[in-house]
């Protein structure tokens, strides 16, 4: 089965590195994501632009806009989204910082813009990311939406919930908007957001950190796996949904079948490789 991986970060993050280091035990290189693409049969990977100032620090109010992969030189196969600091954008140089992301964006492998509600304290709907939705619409880009958990004990969590994407959405009906992670575990009302929006859908990266032990563990965990299932059937619409990793945060060939567990077999093909394709119009 050909595969797509809609979320994954490739970042010179400290926390990331110390992720895969203490919690899934992966190689976060150039050689350890290559090898592990091929491995798993991973045609092409998106990567979540994301990056800190001082190392250390993240997240870092300081990084300068746009936010890219900086881990080392990417992967034939990996594409960008390119990460969005919306504090630079408020108070420092905003008309710079976006004139900035606009160049970025014109290189061929920006696939989509990634916001970071909850690692900033700025929603889905908030002003200033206005004119980054509007150079969304001019150069047909996806927005990628933390929602959920955070990977940080410094995170201001009213702003990562799915809830208020449904406003941007209503306002903005020529994006496509993707909620990361599901909105896990406010779950049920991103499959609300979901369903009321036509051009609001979800990645299923990121419900499990660690190793393959811990997916074990998570499998079975059931309340868990019932509040996924029961989010997945009250949005009943596979076209709806992509596989993603969140890796280095996880192995991936067992998160793989961590979502098989979660999706029917019938809508493998969708939620592993078309949908991605459909949203990410410059993979090919």
């Amino acid at each position: 089965m050909e595969i797509i991986d809609a979320h994954l970060h490739y970042s010179a993050v400290q926390v990331f590195q110390q992720a895969a280091e203490e919690k899934s035990e992966v190689d976060y290189s150039k050689i350890g994501l290559e090898s592990i693409m091929s491995e798993c049969k991973i045609s092409a990977a998106v990567g979540m632009g994301l990056a800190e100032a001082t190392p250390g620090l993240f997240p870092d109010v300081d990084t300068i806009n746009p936010m890219g992969l900086d881990l080392a030189d990417n992967p034939e196969k990996l594409y960008t989204c390119l990460g969005i600091n919306p504090v630079r954008l408020k108070y420092d140089r905003g008309e710079q910082e976006l004139s900035r992301l606009e160049n970025a964006i014109e290189k061929s492998k920006v696939v989509g813009l990634k916001i970071y509600p909850g690692y900033f304290a700025f929603d889905a709907n908030a002003k200033v990311y206005q004119p980054v939705y509007e150079l969304a619409k001019a150069y047909n880009l996806p927005i990628i939406i933390h929602c959920g958990d955070t990977f940080c004990d410094k995170s201001f969590l009213k702003y990562a919930h799915p809830l208020s994407t449904n406003q941007a959405a209503i306002q903005h009906r020529k994006i496509n908007f993707i909620l990361a992670h599901f909105g896990n575990p406010w779950v049920t009302d991103a499959a609300m957001v979901i369903s009321n929006n036509p051009n609001v859908f979800a990645d299923l990266s990121g419900i499990v950190i660690g190793t393959a032990q811990d997916i074990q563990k998570a499998l079975n965990n059931q309340p868990v796996i019932n509040n996924l299932k029961t989010g997945l059937a009250y949005v009943d619409n596979y076209e709806k949904f992509l596989f993603g990793s969140d890796w280095p945060l996880v192995q991936l060939a067992p998160y793989i079948e961590y979502v098989k567990q979660l999706v029917p077999e019938k809508h493998y093909d969708k939620v592993f490789y078309k949908n991605a394709l459909q949203l990410f119009t410059k993979i090919n």
